[in-house]
């Protein structure tokens, strides 16, 4: 079974131009996209994002990236 395309906090605020802090804020919110830790951990646990949940949260027109 392949694995889902994941993204980082990092890559994430990068695609979108907007900083992690605010990934961060929207996630202590319960808004965005759909994320999820990797491990036991709960306090320091990596977040990802799938890459199919950005996508679909792209296309349902809530988000609009910043434009330079």
């Amino acid at each position: 079974m392949e694995q889902p395309m994941m993204l980082t906090p990092n890559e994430l605020a990068a695609r979108w131009r907007v900083t992690e802090a605010a990934l961060r804020k929207w996630r202590s919110a319960k808004v965005g996209p759909p994320w999820f830790k990797l491990g036991h951990q709960t306090r320091n646990a990596p977040v990802r994002y799938p890459l199919e949940g950005i996508e679909k949260f792209e296309r349902s027109g809530v988000f609009t990236p910043t434009k330079h």
